[in-house]
């Protein structure tokens, strides 16, 4: 028979191996309370991301990891590649999640950009995914001039600014806690590490 010491010690085992890397603010991640209003608070994760970044796509999957009750937003940010292009890609992904593709958009266009190493640059490209992935033109035209699609445009022009977001994929837990990749750079499993570490944040 298991004895209650032998359950206390396998849970304090279980929770030693969850956490294992002892996660240090300012060294791991750092707190944004004083440079972020707290209106920007919110439950979850908020990844930003490149569809034009080769780290973003191996990372495509990473929300895959966490518990459907787990918040996850995902924004596409402009400043990496060109910028016409970007913002072009930036609203097709805002209607792609007005019209609930969003998951189809994004499995399409990194497969354009990384696996056929055919990227999408100019409008023809981007009706061409569209119609691959079975958005119609003039859903595509109604979504995009909504005001759902519109919002979530200007809050992906907007945040990576108040997050100081430099680079892709960054990590924001909580609109508070921002993730530092670089951390992890010599770990054996890095993409484990920052989703132990998220993990961890997300219960502060």
């Amino acid at each position: 028979m298991i004895t209650r010491a032998i359950l206390i010690f396998i849970a304090l085992m279980s929770s030693m191996t969850t956490f294992a890397t002892e996660f240090k603010e300012g060294e791991h991640y750092w707190d944004l309370a004083d440079s972020v209003p707290a209106s920007y608070r919110k439950d979850g994760v908020t990844e930003f991301f490149s569809f034009y970044c080769q780290a973003c796509f191996v990372m495509r999957d990473f929300q895959d990891r966490f518990d459907d009750e787990v918040e996850y937003s995902k924004y596409h940010v402009n400043f990496i590649g060109n910028r016409d292009s970007n913002l072009m890609v930036t609203e097709a992904y805002a209607a792609s999640i007005v019209l609930g593709m969003e998951q189809k958009f994004r499995q399409k266009v990194f497969e354009q950009n990384f696996i056929l190493r055919k990227p999408i640059r100019n409008r023809d490209d981007l009706d061409k995914v569209l119609q691959d992935i079975g958005i119609e033109q003039e859903a595509f035209e109604s979504s995009r001039k909504s005001f759902q699609a519109k919002y979530l445009i200007r809050r992906m022009s907007q945040l990576p600014d108040t997050f100081n977001v430099q680079s892709t994929p960054t990590y924001i837990v909580g609109g508070r806690y921002k993730i530092n990749n670089m951390a992890f750079r010599q770990s054996t499993d890095p993409v484990g590490e920052i989703n132990n570490l998220i993990n961890f944040l997300l219960k502060k």
